[in-house]
């Protein structure tokens, strides 16, 4: 079929940021979820370029799985979605496979047409179990019910962290090891002095325990331009670590160490910030001062001037 007879959805990417834009504005003001749905639906029955809905979901493992749905059938039937459970690792057993999916309708994404194919939209979906609640090992269900609790009980809006809590286990087990790597290659004076080691095994034992703010790897995305020189950087890395492991491992530490004060600047720096913004919101705005109407000064005699 010639692509000409087709007139599926396909939509910019200045626009795709629009819209993804106003729909998370949606979600930041929380606005009601019966209001956003009717929204939805009004949309997707208008607009007749979009041909399927890709339900999206994670399992137990937070693994992203997606079912593909034709959308007149979705308009019908989004309010029983059926899959079968047994076929997600972690879901339930083939005798209890029957799960319903719900539609998450705050969480709805335009994708670009280039990557997830014309004529279709993303949706999250909420996996729900015979008993008409939320399925349990439905991780991302399960933490928007938490966090939906912390705010509905304190006020909370909880974020993506960018800070660890303390250093994780993978970056403390590196640490305790910074010196025997300085004993493997600059001689064993720091292995050998108990109270030099009694002191760093509990600065990192006290570290991993506390509650300062650490580097977290996590949210840092790499533009398509720094790619190439991200790749050199690690052909670099990966180079120094083979010819010189111990004084390179050192040097890791030493940075991680060194990045402490400051991603604790960092970490007080967003909290003041969104403190501001949340002192900011709790104002109550000033109310319109009306001015008392004029009163003439001529032309008319004064209402309670006595009359002979």
């Amino acid at each position: 079929m010639s692509t000409e007879l087709r007139n599926f959805l396909a939509i910019p990417y200045d626009e795709l940021e629009e819209l993804n834009l106003k729909a998370k504005k949606q979600r930041l003001d929380r606005v009601t979820p019966h209001k956003v749905q009717e929204e939805r639906l009004k949309y997707l029955t208008d607009e007749k370029r979009i041909k399927a809905l890709t339900v999206l979901f994670s399992d137990l493992e937070g693994r992203l799985h997606m079912l593909d749905y034709d959308k007149k059938f979705l308009l019908k039937s989004y309010d029983n979605l059926t899959f079968d459970g047994s076929s997600i690792r972690g879901f339930t057993a083939q005798r209890e496979s029957d799960l319903r999916l719900g539609i998450d309708w705050g969480a709805f994404y335009w994708g670009p047409a280039d990557i997830f194919g014309p004529g279709k939209v993303l949706v999250f979906g909420e996996v729900i179990d015979k008993g008409g609640e939320p399925y349990t090992a439905d991780i991302r269900s399960m933490l928007k019910l938490f966090a939906n609790g912390l705010h509905k009980k304190h006020g909370y809006t909880l974020n993506a962290a960018n800070f660890f809590s303390g250093a994780p286990a993978p970056a403390g087990a590196g640490l305790i090891m910074v010196p025997m790597f300085v004993s493997f290659e600059w001689g064993d004076w720091i292995a050998r002095s108990p109270y030099l080691n009694a002191v760093w095994l509990s600065g990192i034992a006290l570290l991993m325990i506390s509650r300062v703010p650490t580097v977290s790897l996590k949210p840092i995305r790499i533009p398509h331009d720094l790619v190439l020189p991200t790749l050199l950087g690690v052909g670099v890395f990966a180079g120094l670590f083979t010819t010189a492991p111990w004084p390179t491992l050192t040097f890791i530490g030493a940075v991680y160490v060194g990045s402490i004060p400051l991603t604790v600047r960092a970490y007080y720096r967003l909290r003041r910030a969104a403190e501001a913004r949340k002192a900011e919101a709790a104002e109550p705005a000033a109310m319109p001062v009306t001015p008392p109407p004029a009163v003439p000064l001529s032309g008319h005699e004064p209402a309670n001037e006595w009359r002979h």
